[in-house]
């Protein structure tokens, strides 16, 4: 089956990313055929769309793949068009990357029409409806090329705006917003099970954890955090296992080979005394904290704000940036356990 994504714009890169992990993660088999600009196509062997849309956090929407044309080819590659469409349709443009030449209302008109009489040539009825189609027929324009899907499914934009740090309960000046925690968790390619974030701060991870049906734990030194992370995690009616603890000694708290994914945001700035050696050191005592719970073969998604060099026995999947201001860019590490 050839799925086509379009991705958020806010980080195309970041979006191409995560969509490959979730892909990876609740199909039996996939590849990318092609990506440009906003545009994605794969080829997946059972793809679970319903969890793939549920997930997702940098997409649009995901489509059934009609197939693609030259810009000047549309109405004779809708003539030849032979695929089964429930009726109502509607007819929506988009353009990826360039500027409109035409505006998207007026060629949507245009593209409506093309495929109209091409039911009528099948012999099928058409009815279109704006509001409530049963058939909703997408083209993205892309330079001179128009790829053609069928929506599957829209992805939830509502979820992430609920639970951002604006309006969680509880909450610090520099906490983690919801689609970046969504990301991560993604990144750990984690189906069910465990989760840990052994510096879960005001709790953001834990909450896109338990939103998506995991079992999330969290772990902070600080009391206060943990309270505000019960406090947030009851707000959304999230069951959660948040506990005071420390990072660098998690086998203390937890048996080996407990948790099915680690994601955390290892804290930055943690107060104006401590300095770039004391700082490293806790990462470094986390880093090897974090590989005596965390199942074989499974991963640790870890964000540190900027470029380090950690001794770990972890291996090395993948580093991905996020920009979070002009200065700051947040490095997104994926690690395998491997002994």
């Amino acid at each position: 089956m050839k799925i086509f994504l379009y991705l958020l714009g806010i980080d195309v890169k970041l979006a191409l990313a995560e969509a490959k992990s979730v892909f990876e993660t609740f199909s039996k088999k996939y590849k990318m055929i092609e990506n440009k600009g906003q545009s994605m196509l794969f080829e997946a062997e059972n793809p679970n769309l319903e969890m793939i849309s549920k997930r997702l956090a940098l997409t649009h929407n995901i489509h059934e793949f009609i197939g693609k044309c030259s810009i000047h080819n549309v109405e004779r590659f809708l003539e030849e068009l032979d695929i089964e469409i429930k009726m109502p349709f509607r007819v929506k443009v988009h353009y990826t990357e360039i500027k409109p030449e035409i505006e998207t209302e007026e060629l949507e008109k245009e593209y409506a029409g093309y495929f109209w009489r091409s039911a009528e040539r099948r012999g099928i009825k058409p009815s279109v409806n704006l509001k409530n189609p049963v058939t909703s027929i997408c083209f993205f324009i892309e330079k001179n090329t128009v790829y053609i899907g069928k929506k599957i499914f829209d992805i939830d934009k509502k979820q992430f705006i609920e639970t951002e740090p604006v309006n969680r309960p509880f909450r610090r000046p520099i906490t983690m917003g919801s689609r970046t925690a969504r990301i991560m968790i993604n990144f750990a390619k984690v189906k069910s099970g465990r989760i840990l974030d052994p510096f879960c701060g005001t709790g953001a991870i834990l909450i896109e954890a338990g939103s998506v049906g995991l079992e999330p734990y969290g772990i902070d030194i600080k009391e206060d955090l943990i309270e505000g992370t019960k406090k947030n995690l009851k707000y959304f009616n999230i069951k959660g296992y948040p506990r005071i603890g420390d990072s660098r000694d998690l086998k203390k708290i937890f048996p080996g080979d407990y948790f099915d994914a680690i994601v955390t945001d290892l804290p930055y700035g943690i107060s104006a005394s401590m300095g770039k050696i004391e700082q490293f050191i806790l990462y470094q005592e986390a880093f090897l904290s974090i590989e005596k719970i965390l199942k074989l073969d499974c991963l640790a998604v870890i964000a540190v704000p900027g470029e380090i060099n950690l001794k770990t026995n972890m291996k090395l999947l993948g580093i991905y940036k996020e920009q979070l201001s002009t200065n700051l860019v947040r490095h997104i590490h994926v690690y395998r356990r491997v002994v």
